[in-house]
């Protein structure tokens, strides 16, 4: 018992620091970026990478969120054949809806300011990054966790050699995201021949357009609460895509360069503490889960209040010599950084999740964010600043309402307890 123990805490040892630098990787190309495109370039690659996220986001219809669950059990059941085929179903669906994407292009176009090759650009990015994401759900479900490391990271150096050199090269915000969806198209096909060599199985093993055998309710239900986590932490690009121009876009993606870093580490923190939780639950039940979450959640935000902080003091003088053309960014750091402290520490939905009670939380959310946009809406006009407020917002609005909801449930499953 003790040899297997040990043996998880090596594993996770080797493959976890991989994983931070693929992270780190992925994050240091956005300021790779910002050196070598000019603002107004950098706004349109922004942009571009935005779109890109939202067919990720809904590119399979939910169908990927369910293969994360569902592919796991079949591999160790013993049913490669039945997983591979889920995952290349997933494939299909995000090939039949991408060409409907393509149709409102014109529509997305105008309103992002893009032109529609631009939107047809963004559109291949974000297919091809879904595709290898769903690709590399395959070893993570093996708990080849060294060869998932692996491949994450050698897509980020790969991603991020092309989108520097094509940087570098004068060819804009365009020449960036085709560079790097070029280089993961290359990477597909050795991925997906890794799949079927370590299963031992050809393509007509596999049953790729069977889509209708997928879990369609399953994966309906949680791509509304993806929507709304998307939602929850893109609102206001959303907003600032649409009403900034390119160039005062560049600088406000140049701000959120710490939320997507506070989104990196908290996926890092999150390999760790969700399976501590589901072990809590399950042996002491949901009252130490609870306990747990509540001491994890309010640390980390201590901890990144004051590492905010520090970031703001350093931010200007840093800004100043090395990014001068950035300095029309500094004024929004502070609530930008503010939500990225909030963001980094919200690990309410966990217990949510381990407790079943994770329709409570989507119903809190969608609550609280309607009454929030409605009211940022009445009050404040779209501007540089107000949009950034409003990042500050929708972070302060999930972690109360996960804080909320996690407690309701706390309170209410204790009550049940004491009258059975």
């Amino acid at each position: 018992m003790n040899i297997r123990i040990w043996s998880k805490a090596l594993l996770r040892l080797s493959y976890t620091p991989i994983l931070g630098v693929a992270a780190a990787i992925s994050l240091g190309r956005l300021f790779l970026y910002t050196a070598l495109l000019d603002v107004g370039e950098f706004g349109t690659a922004s942009k571009l990478l935005l779109l890109s996220s939202l067919f990720g986001m809904c590119g399979t219809l939910g169908t990927q969120l369910v293969a994360h669950r569902d592919v796991p059990r079949l591999i160790h059941a013993g049913h490669g054949k039945e997983a591979v085929s889920m995952l290349a179903q997933c494939v299909v669906v995000s090939s039949l809806v991408a060409p409907p994407f393509v149709l409102i292009a014109p529509i997305l176009g105008k309103f992002f300011d893009l032109s529609i090759s631009e939107v047809i650009l963004a559109l291949c990015h974000g297919f091809v990054s879904q595709v290898f994401l769903t690709l590399v759900i395959e070893s993570k479900s093996r708990l080849a966790m060294l060869q998932y490391a692996r491949d994450m990271l050698w897509r980020s150096i790969l991603v991020t050699i092309a989108g520097a050199a094509a940087a570098y090269m004068g060819l804009g915000g365009q020449g960036v995201v085709a560079a790097e969806a070029f280089l993961t198209l290359l990477v597909l096909p050795f991925l997906g021949a890794t799949i079927f060599s370590i299963n031992r199985i050809g393509w007509s093993d596999i049953e790729p357009f069977r889509i209708r055998n997928l879990p369609w309710r399953a994966s309906i239900v949680l791509l509304a609460g993806s929507v709304v986590a998307y939602g929850s932490c893109n609102a206001d690009r959303w907003v600032a895509a649409s009403v900034l121009k390119p160039l005062d876009f560049g600088h406000y993606s140049f701000a959120w360069i710490p939320l997507l870093a506070a989104q990196s580490v908290q996926w890092l923190l999150n390999a760790g503490v969700f399976p501590l939780l589901v072990r809590h639950e399950a042996a002491q039940g949901p009252a130490s889960a609870f306990r747990l979450t509540a001491v994890v959640s309010l640390s980390v935000l201590a901890v990144s209040t004051i590492t905010a902080f520090i970031a703001w003091a350093v931010a200007a003088p840093f800004v100043q010599a090395w990014l001068p053309k950035y300095l029309e960014a500094l004024p929004i750091l502070p609530p930008l950084l503010g939500a990225a402290a909030l963001r980094v520490s919200d690990f309410w939905s966990n217990y949510l999740i381990v407790s079943r009670s994770e329709g409570v939380l989507l119903k809190v959310q969608m609550v609280g964010f309607a009454a929030m946009f409605v009211c940022w809406a009445l009050v404040a006009e779209p501007s540089y600043t107000s949009v950034a407020w409003l990042a500050f917002l929708t972070a302060a609005t999930a972690f109360l309402a996960g804080a909320v909801a996690s407690i309701c449930c706390a309170y209410l499953g204790r009550a049940r307890h004491r009258m059975h």
